[in-house]
């Protein structure tokens, strides 16, 4: 493929990542609405909501450093609706934002604010990929998937491989790596639903 191919190819995945994306913020709605139901988050983890807020907020600011318009408008939308996630987890939310004030707080006094603004954003956001395996206790322990977010997961999958591709067209290292080890680690969490067939799904059905 040539350069001027590349070109033209780099906004059609990227506004294909972005719709994606998006669809993928909203399936954080699932905790969200068992939250409610339940009136308790003590056996939900709400540990993806938390790492989506820190993720998001650090890709924004990347953006801004490396001037992607497109990853800015997605991490805009991102960082909205994880904040108005997290918003009733009190304490929870108080942890989020005191970590993300101190991260940001590193990285604007390095010597190098960009490139550390993009290692934490990776970190983090293999973090958020990572973050439904706070339940993989009980997964094992139950022999079902019925605590694992099943949309979170699979919308995670189809997000990062979207996000890689459009990292190895634009050839930023930040965006392609941590990108193609979560689509990878989503695909492995995906198995799981395989081998450990969520029961809840099961009785809703019968």
């Amino acid at each position: 493929m040539n350069m001027v191919s590349e070109l033209n190819f780099v906004p059609i995945i990227a506004n294909v990542a972005i719709f994606f994306t998006i669809i993928s913020f909203l399936s954080g709605l699932e905790i969200c609405v068992n939250v409610w139901k339940k009136r308790s988050t003590n056996d939900i983890s709400c540990v993806p909501l938390l790492a989506g807020f820190i993720s998001t907020t650090l890709w924004l600011r990347y953006s801004l450093y490396v001037n992607d318009i497109f990853m800015m408008v997605c991490n805009v939308v991102g960082a909205t609706c994880f904040t108005s996630y997290v918003m009733g987890l009190n304490r929870k939310l108080c942890f989020a934002i005191t970590t993300l004030v101190t991260v940001v707080f590193i990285t604007k006094k390095s010597e190098n604010p960009s490139y550390y603004s993009g290692l934490c954003a990776s970190l983090f956001g293999v973090l958020f990929t990572l973050s439904p395996l706070a339940s993989i206790v009980d997964v094992f322990k139950n022999r079902s998937t019925a605590k694992l977010p099943f949309y979170i997961i699979l919308s995670s999958f189809v997000v990062t491989l979207l996000w890689f591709i459009y990292g190895m067209l634009i050839n930023d290292t930040f965006v392609k790596v941590p990108n193609a080890l979560s689509s990878v680690i989503s695909g492995c969490q995906l198995l799981l639903f395989l081998i450990f067939p969520n029961t809840s799904m099961k009785k809703g059905k019968n």
